[in-house]
């Protein structure tokens, strides 16, 4: 997903005609929700709740991780949207769309960060106890 939202924003970078960005947000935008969906869930019903449980209430990682799902959620609703208009070729809705994917980046490129730097490791901690 990554490489497809830098894909986006180099494409809303060139200021692309709304006929060739609107089929681009909007294929993106269904593909989120085969893609990410089902990843956010797996991650808030499995693997957070079992990180919560041998890290305690006090880690505030996985509430931030909870935290950074619903704002990505928000703004892919807000990206199909703008991306709806976009296609209906409401007026200056490419700004919209373009901010919109700007934001989304951003935050997908934390919430990576933030799975890989903090959650992965933890994980592997969490594995590698011995239980008993």
């Amino acid at each position: 997903m990554e490489q497809e939202l830098r894909r986006l924003v180099r494409m809303v970078g060139a200021n692309p005609p709304r006929t060739m960005l609107a089929p681009a947000v909007s294929d993106f935008v269904g593909r989120c929700g085969c893609r990410i969906e089902p990843h956010f869930e797996l991650e808030e019903r499995r693997i957070y709740p079992h990180l919560r449980e041998c890290l305690g209430e006090g880690n505030g990682a996985v509430d931030e991780a909870i935290r950074e799902h619903d704002t990505l959620r928000e703004l892919i609703g807000l990206l199909r949207l703008r991306s709806d208009r976009l296609r209906l070729g409401t007026r200056d809705s490419s700004p919209d769309v373009a901010e919109t994917i700007r934001d989304l980046e951003t935050l997908w490129h934390a919430h990576a960060h933030r799975v890989d730097a903090v959650m992965a490791p933890l994980l592997k901690t969490l594995k590698e106890e011995p239980h008993g």
